[in-house]
Formats: C-alpha cells, structure tokens, sequence
C-alpha cells in the first residue's frame, strides 16, 4: 500500500519525517513528539489499530468481537456526506486518488488507481465502529470521533509535516475537530524502506521544551498514528430509561421542531400555510418565536431529542415523525398524538434483504424466519437504528433467532460489508435499496410513517395556556389540511329557477360538491328593472377532479357569459418586454429624440449608412422599411450590445428592452415611435403536428383552455359582503346603482339565515362581485357606502369560458 504526498514534503523541518530512499521514520521522544497538542489545533491523523476488544450496547446484547474477515478488497472508510465528506474526496484527488461513485445513493465507489481498494460511505462514527469490527480497513474522520468512540489509545507513533493552507477553507476558525485517516495495525508489515512503525507511550500534555514546540497553535499537519483500542463502551438509546416528565414553572408553552433536513423545512412550511410564521433571527439560534402564537416558543432539536424532551418534560408540544415518535416514546402514556396525519414526511419502516444468494427467492417474511440457515448459535442479523421497534415486531410475530445490531446512517451498505443479513430501515421511494440490491419483502412493514403533532399529556392539563395553545395549532392544521387540494368552483347557468338548474347540475356525478351544489340568483338590470336569467353555481372539488368537473358543468349549461367560470388561486404573467431602437445620448445624437429625427440626419447616405447592431435581422429591415427608412445598414450581434456605439462600431443598436436601467447606464436612450414590437412569452407550434400528428389537436386544446382560464383571472377578485335588507330585489338595486359592483354579469345576492326567537328568519343577503385588481378599492367603498359589511376579497384563479376564443381562432387558421 502506498500513501501518495506532496513533494515538498521534504522541506519540512519536523526530526521525524524524512523522505530520503532508506532511511526509517523513528519515533519522536515522549517528552517532544506531542508538545504541538492544543484545542485549537488542525490536523490530519492516519491511523493503524489493533482492536482488542469492542462492547457496544445494543439492544439485544454485546456486539461480537472485531474479526478480520477474508476477503480481497481493502476498504477504506470515508463521511458520507457533509464538509467532512467532500473535504475528504477533494484531499485523496489532490493526491491523484480519484473517488468514482456511479451513483451518488450507492455507498460503494472504486479508486482506479488503487484498484484492490473499495471505499465504503459511512457516518464518522459508523467508521470508527466498523475499523474496531473489522469491517472496515482505514477511514478518515474527525479526531472528535476518534476520541469519542475509538476508547484509550495504548500506543501512538506521530510523524509530522506542514499541510498547505489551501487544503483548509479558513485559515482563522479554529476547532479541536481534527480529521483522520484510520489504517490498519498491520501496516506495520508494509515493505517500504522508507517508513516504519514502532509503539510510542500514550498522548501527555505538551512540554514547553519539546522539540515540536514550533508548531504555533494553528499550525495544520499530517500526524501518522498506531493506535491499539481496548473497548469502547457506548449507553444504549433503546434500553436508557428517561428521567420521570416534570412540568418545570415558566410561562411560554415550548413547541419542538426539527432542527434541519426536509422534515424542519416542510414543519415550517407547514405552519407558514396555516399563517403561523416562525420568526428565527438567526439560523444558528435554536430558539424561535411565532408571534401569532406569543405565548409560545419554538425549540428547534433533532427529532429523537424532541421525545425525549416532551418525555422530560422540557417540551410541551412537538413535531417529528410518528417512526420517530414510536422508537424514542416506547409507547408511553404521557405522550398524546393530537394529529395524526400532517401531510408530509411519508415514508414506512421496513425489513430490506439482498435480492441476491442465499435471499434471491425469499420473497416474504415467513419465508425469511422459515430460512435454515438460522439458529441459535447463528442468528439472523438485522442492522437497525431501531432498536425497540424492530425485537418488538420480532417478537410479535413470534420469529426467533434474530440478532439486532445498533447502527444509524448509511445501513444499505451492511448486507454487501457482510456485517448483516438484513436491514431494518425508514423507505420511502426505494430508490436507495434497489441502487444497493436490496428489496422489501412481503409482510415486512413494520411502521408506516408521517409527520405527526404530539404533546405531553402532563403538560396539557398541568401547564397554563397549554391546551388554548394545542386547540388554536389544531384548528388552523386542520383548516389548511382539510382545504389542502380542494377548490371553489363557480360558474353561472341560464335557468328559470334554482331548482331546475339544480336537477341539471346534480345529474354529473362530480357536481355534487362536499353536500352539495350552492345555488343563488344573479341579479341584473335590463330596461330599468332588476331581472334574474342566471344563477351562480359554486362547487367544492379536489384538483383531480377539476378539469372533469369544467367539462361536466360545461355540459349542462354552465358558463361564464365572457369570463364566469372560476376558481380561487394566484397568477403571473412573465416575459415582458419591447424590441426598440436605442442611441447614444451625446454627441451628434445629443438633440434626436424621435425616429423620424434619426432617419432624417443629414450624417446617412448610400455610402455611409446608419449603422445598427441587432440580433433581429429579419424584424429590423422590416420594421425600417415599412417606416420609409432608407440608408440603414444592420450587422448582426449578440450578447451586450449596448457597448457597440461606444466601440464606435455601430451608431444605434436594435435590442429587447425592459426596464431600461441597462441602456441609461450604457449612456444610450430610446426614441420615440422607436418600438419595432411589444413582446412577452407566447405557445407556440407547429402547423403540420397539429393537423398530422395524432393527438396533437386535443392537446393544445386543454393546455389552451387551462391557460386561458389561468390568464383571465389574473389580476381578479372575488368580493364578498353581506347586506341588510327586506328583499333579495331591493338589495340589488342598491348594488347595482354603483357603477363599480357590475361584476362580470352582475352581483350575485343570495339570503343568509339566521335563527331568532326560535324561528329562522332572513335579514341580511350575501353580496359576491368579481372585480379587477385596479377598481377593488373603489368597490370596497361603494359596496360600504350602500350598507354592505364584513367585505372579504379573494384572488382568482381560473375563469374558464364556454370554450376558448382563440380555440376557435386556432381551428379557422388550421381551416378545420
């Protein structure tokens, strides 16, 4: 095995590395090799352990004593993902070492240039555990984990030189984190002359006299380590009782959400929808304020801390996984699932094994527990992280000989390393096991999954303004999610009463709404007299159902006189702009203001033209032709034409203009009757698809429809009020002797019952206009100034017609 530097390796001043053919790296004195040790120190470590032995609580036991499997491969460990990861794969292709991943959810890559070497993708810690199994051969990680897992070093070897500053990022943040690379103990048997391995005592504090001592306390090195690992001892999640919850006196209610990754952006999400915004000041804060909810804080924590907490009672309410919840709460009666279905975080628990060997016909999990293979003395091993839910569905099922070994990260690897049979694992779309040639069996679900509101039962009845807190979060979750992929479908219908236009809406099938249609008259003034031809249909319907539902109403007579049927959403234009021609603002342009001026210049001739740079070379001659413009000559160009006139390479430019800030700055203006074309983004295709190729038309029409409807509605609203009155007809005339509350056809007015006395009676009507985003204001005062109240407004989003105009264009064009 061969570790590649830098050349310059050499220069460095350390006694102890030399680079020379022969001669031995020796080992620095204990009073000098460790003087450069300091909090704050860089480094790189490589390495080699002896293990002797390794105790790991599970949740079933010991783990098995480190055995070095035979096998052809080195493996090299490396972080899966994060700085520590790329800072990795970014230092061995520094030293020509080139990490080849053929799929970045595979966990196992090759180095072409070290071709008996596997590298395997772990979380740090999962690294420094697999190099005391025996599973993995070297690794790089951080000293921090090193320490933390890999237990009392018995044995250290150090060998020293300067690393460049560009390997770091920052040359100022200082860190006790160091990174490792972990090699085995028998590199001691490596053949080269020029580097040998012998035991040093263990790390002392450093000596003032030490010969290293002109290390500063920044300095980045490479340090060459054996290290012989006694045990390492590591507290059981699984088997770790939590202290007892105690509703600890203060008085903001503490809401738990998960601290990063895409279950704390869609939590966020989530309450932003339900308009209660999370205010963080800073994203390094772990606190954060909802200020619709001032009682209460925000605590962001990893989701198995957020159990334990609500456990603790350091939390009153919480958001995380029910996986999460079931495996860190054990079933504890204090913990109370106020909502069960939050929309997000979709995914199941389930038992995954190779689709390869021994497991290549087992398709279930009766046949898995039915495998000869396993026994007592040889237990079918199940690499999880978790370790109450997985012996608990074990058990359940009442299958025997299984072996659950604790492990977290990038388990999909366990099967290949063949320190597992199997996994127990989070899937939601599968995609990494079939990348990693595993598979889910037939009754191997052990949890299905999504996000999920839990609270502590103590601190509900115990902690003041806790379940105000809970009912108000209820209401607005289950607002949002209820109205989540529904929509308002409106449309007005000729009739001669509102029972008629019901038997003909209640006829479709996707008409009937959440318990049916809502039918009210529209008004409008014919002659001086308040009539009613129409009636406004309204409908709930989800958006799978909703382009089913417009064809349905369409068929019964729904529509929308010239823009009536509606749904409630945003939308926005884009793509806006003008082709215009632009001039300098100095020198002989200085006074030209209008095209006609330009054209006009005495400077034009046949022989010295007007020179325009543009990239229209087909609109420009066109434009200037049209306008009775002689002696123009356009090169073409692309790109920043609005330096060409400084460049002197042209006097005028031909370009797309919106806002106008690039040509002011440019020193260039436009000119009057200058617009060659108004422009913004249009469909476009093709006259042949749409009369030879099949299918084509009637795609064009439902994008056609959908863009139409989408399009008039944008900058509409809905307004909503509710008026005082005798009559549905007295009311109407009111509104409708204010210009602005026409509406599209006219106002619809339908009564609204109230109960009095025992009896239901009528004293106000509900007034709903669509209005344009410009006269909204107006309306809003003249719809007050004739008694109307409580006004809501909302934005549109489709208003579908009885069929598209430009449908009709599109069909006198094709001549069809």
């Amino acid at each position: 095995m061969s570790i590649l530097l830098p050349t310059n390796l050499q220069k460095c001043p350390s006694p102890s590395l030399s680079l020379s053919p022969s001669p031995p790296i020796h080992s620095p004195s204990p009073s000098s090799a460790f003087s450069y040790l300091g909090t704050r120190r860089r480094c790189l470590r490589f390495v080699t352990s002896s293990v002797a032995s390794l105790q790991s609580s599970v949740a079933n036991g010991s783990a098995p004593a480190a055995v070095v499997v035979e096998r052809g491969q080195i493996r090299l460990g490396l972080p899966s993902k994060g700085r520590m990861a790329a800072d990795a794969i970014d230092l061995l292709k520094d030293c020509q070492l080139f990490v080849k991943q053929v799929n970045p959810r595979q966990y196992v890559a090759q180095i072409p240039q070290l071709p008996n070497t596997e590298v395997w993708f772990q979380r740090p810690k999962d690294i420094v555990r697999k190099l005391l199994s025996g599973d993995l051969d070297l690794g790089i990680v951080g000293l921090d984990t090193l320490s933390d897992l890999g237990g009392h070093q018995e044995s250290v070897i150090s060998i020293w030189y300067p690393l460049p500053p560009s390997f770091f990022h920052s040359h100022e943040a200082a860190t006790a984190t160091t990174m490792s690379i972990l090699l085995p103990t028998n590199l001691q048997q490596c053949p080269s002359p020029s580097l040998s391995l012998s035991p040093s005592p263990p790390i002392h504090s450093p000596s003032p006299s030490s010969a290293f001592s002109f290390l500063g306390t920044r300095r980045r090195c490479l340090r060459f380590v054996t290290s012989s690992v006694a045990s390492l001892q590591q507290p059981s999640v699984a088997n770790g009782s939590a202290p007892a919850a105690v509703v600890v006196e203060r008085d903001q209610i503490r809401l738990g959400l998960p601290s990063k990754g895409r279950m704390a952006a869609d939590a966020i999400d989530l309450l932003k929808d339900c308009q209660l915004f999370v205010k963080q000041v800073n994203p390094r804060q772990y606190v954060a304020q909802i200020p619709q909810l001032p009682d209460t804080e925000v605590w962001f924590q990893r989701p198995k801390d957020i159990v334990r907490k609500l456990l603790s009672g350091d939390l009153d309410l919480g958001i995380v996984g029910l996986d999460t919840l079931s495996e860190y709460g054990q079933g504890d009666e204090d913990l109370i699932v106020v909502h069960e279905a939050l929309n997000f975080g979709d995914c199941h628990l389930s038992i995954a094994i190779p689709n390869y060997g021994i497991f290549e016909n087992i398709n279930s999990l009766k046949e898995l527990a039915e495998m000869p293979q396993w026994s007592e003395e040889r237990p079918l091993r199940v690499a999880t992280g978790f370790t109450y839910l997985g012996p608990k569905f074990m058990k359940e099922n009442g299958i025997k000989h299984v072996a659950f070994s604790t492990a977290d990260g990038a388990l999909e690897a366990a099967p290949a390393m063949g320190i597992a049979d199997a996994i127990l694992d989070l899937v939601s779309s599968g995609t990494t096991l079939k990348e990693n040639n595993l598979k889910e069996i037939e009754g191997g679900v052990v949890l299905e999954s999504q996000a999920v509101l839990v609270a502590s039962r103590r601190a509900l009845t115990d902690r003041k303004g806790a379940l105000n807190t809970v009912h108000e979060i209820l209401e607005r979750l289950e607002a949002h999610l209820k109205a989540d992929g529904q929509f308002t479908v409106v449309a007005n219908m000729r009739g001669n009463s509102a029972e008629e236009v019901a038997e003909r809406v209640l006829s479709q099938t996707s008409l009937s709404g959440l318990q049916g249609p809502t039918i009210s008259p529209v008004y409008c003034k014919q002659d001086g007299q308040v009539s009613i031809d129409y009636y406004a249909i309204v409908i709930c319907v989800p958006k799978k159902a909703l382009y089913e539902s417009v064809k349905q109403l369409r068929a019964v007579g729904g529509s929308g006189g010239d823009e009536d049927l509606i749904i409630v959403h945003e939308a926005l234009n884009f793509g806006d702009c003008h082709l215009s021609i632009a001039l300098p603002n100095y020198g002989i342009f200085e006074n030209i203001k209008s095209l006609k001026e330009l054209a006009q210049m005495p400077q034009w001739s046949e022989e010295r033209p007007l020179r325009v740079a543009t990239g229209f070379t087909y609109l420009g001659p066109k434009f200037m032709k049209e306008n009775g413009i002689q002696h123009v000559a356009f090169s073409t160009a692309d790109g920043a034409l609005e330096a060409a006139p400084a460049m002197g390479i042209a006097d005028a430019i031909l370009d797309l203009v919106s806002s106008g800030t690039t040509l002011k700055e440019n020193n260039l203006k436009e000119i009057e009757g200058g617009v060659v074309l108004e422009s913004q983004a249009v469909l476009v295709a093709s006259r042949r698809a749409l009369t030879d190729r099949k299918g084509a038309l009637n795609t064009v029409h439902e994008i056609l429809e959908r863009l139409e409807a989408h399009l008039k509605a944008d900058g509409q609203f809905t307004v909503v009020a509710n008026m005082r009155g005798n009559s549905a007809e007295e009311v109407a005339e009111r509104v409708l002797s204010q210009p602005s509350l026409s509406g599209l056809q006219g106002p619809t007015i339908s009564p609204v019952y109230c109960k009095q006395d025992g009896q239901v009676s009528i004293d106000y009507y509900a007034i709903v206009i669509c209005v344009p985003k410009k006269a909204l204001y107006e309306s809003v005062k003249q719809l007050r100034a004739v008694g109307g109240s409580g006004v809501l407004v909302s934005p549109l989003t489709y208003i579908f017609d009885e069929d598209t105009p430009r449908w009709g264009q599109l069909l006198t064009n094709l001549k069809l």
